[in-house]
């Protein structure tokens, strides 16, 4: 979940960091529509100060936004200053002209203060936490009616029922100013729903998006992508039968080697091996099917087999002799002896699919060719070879391999001695 909290965390910091930016420019702009409107300086000189200072402090918050900081009091000194700046520019507009000396409170009410409102709760909700618009809503609400209470309180205000006298004139209809307010806490209260949904929603694109990552671990990123987009049949007990290609790889003397060596060490072990063996097999194409001990078992063709399964299997089994080879050079800087192993390589029809039950499913690939792939394996020890394929694989290969037939050789379980060749590098 910590990795889930860190990928919500960055995307609320790009949301934040947008909505920063865009308060920027629109200070900057109204800075400008300032000093075209203006001609008293004193007035220009303070309006241009106020909306510079909101201007800078939105810069200093963009700065602060770091990407190891928490975005939270970032973001309601945001809100804040939305609500601090609703509450001051009417009383700009009422200054630039004449105070209310000149003119009557109730006009403060007519200067856009609404679409200014709507327009900081929807900034406030680019972050997606609900929070934030929820602040600027509540603030937005309180400023209103704080302007409302000042007008109702000035004795030049005049309460009318006539909307077209109230929208041309300095009277007041309650009915319109309490239709303000309902939009405010309305459109206010959808951003926030509409922010909440929209997190939940991102926490589940996270959430999959960490699963998918996960299925990585497992499958190459074609056959991820495969199992992603797959229906719910897919995820049945059940399999179909199909030509696949098998590879299996232990390490050589692992039981003697292991009977010296920590249960902490043989594990550093197997997951500095495996890891290197799972890359090549990934880098081609192939399917992690399972571990089992020191050894690996990799398929090709599932879960959709192509045409050139049997090739990428032996380009898996010579990358996985390279990535070996650097392997015993580190262990060889460390002091630590070398390791030797044996990949057999085998293609024929399997059954393919999911077994267990609805709530326990494992997708693998059974059958006669699975076993047949695993002695040829285990038959690297006796041949004194790393990488055996059977004369199967030797007739679908299409590409330029370097091979050599060594003399036939009896695999366990079989009644006659089979076939082998050796695949050398180059």
């Amino acid at each position: 979940m910590a990795r889930v909290a860190d990928l919500l965390l960055k995307r609320e910091r790009r949301g934040l960091r947008s909505a920063i930016v865009a308060r920027i420019v629109v200070f900057l702009l109204s800075t400008a529509v300032v000093i075209a409107a203006y001609g008293s300086v004193f007035e220009l000189v303070f309006s241009v100060a106020v909306f510079l200072a909101a201007a800078a402090c939105a810069a200093f918050l963009l700065r602060s936004l770091k990407p190891v900081s928490n975005p939270v009091p970032i973001g309601l000194a945001a809100a804040g200053i939305d609500v601090a700046l609703l509450a001051v520019l009417p009383l700009i507009w009422l200054t630039s002209v004449g105070g209310p000396e000149v003119m009557p409170l109730s006009f403060t009410l007519k200067g856009g203060l609404v679409p200014v409102a709507l327009t900081m709760i929807v900034l406030n909700g680019l972050p997606l936490r609900p929070l934030y618009p929820l602040v600027a809503s509540l603030g937005s609400a309180a400023v209103y009616l704080g302007y409302v209470a000042a007008a109702l309180l000035d004795s030049r205000t005049e309460i009318t029922g006539d909307y077209a006298k109230s929208l041309m004139g300095p009277p007041l209809q309650l009915g319109g100013i309490l239709a303000e307010f309902a939009i405010i806490v309305i459109v206010g209260g959808m951003v926030v729903l509409t922010t909440l949904l929209a997190r939940r929603l991102m926490l589940s694109g996270v959430q999959l998006e960490r699963a998918n990552a996960q299925l990585g671990r497992y499958f190459s990123p074609a056959v991820r992508d495969e199992i992603s987009d797959a229906s719910d049949t897919f995820f049945k007990p059940g399999g179909a039968e199909q030509v696949v290609t098998v590879l299996f790889s232990d390490i050589r003397n692992f039981t003697a080697m292991s009977e010296t060596m920590s249960p902490q060490e043989v594990v550093a072990l197997l997951s500095e091996y495996h890891s290197r063996m799972v890359d090549a097999v990934f880098a081609h194409g192939g399917t992690l099917d399972k571990f089992i001990g020191d050894a690996l078992m990799a398929t090709f063709g599932t879960p959709r087999p192509a045409a050139d399964d049997v090739d990428r299997a032996v380009q898996a089994g010579i990358a996985m002799r390279s990535a070996l080879d650097a392997y015993n050079k580190e262990r060889e800087r460390r002091g630590q002896a070398a390791l030797r192993h044996g990949v057999g390589i085998h293609s024929g029809k399997a059954v393919v699919g999911n077994v267990g039950t609805p709530d326990r499913l494992e997708y693998t690939v059974i059958g006669d060719t699975v076993n047949v792939a695993s002695r040829i394996a285990a038959a690297c020890k006796a041949t004194g070879e790393d990488l055996l394929i059977s004369k199967e694989v030797r007739t679908q290969l299409t590409g330029s391999f370097a091979f050599r037939k060594i003399d036939p050789i009896a695999l366990a379980g079989k009644s006659e001695k089979v076939d082998l060749f050796a695949v050398e590098t180059g």
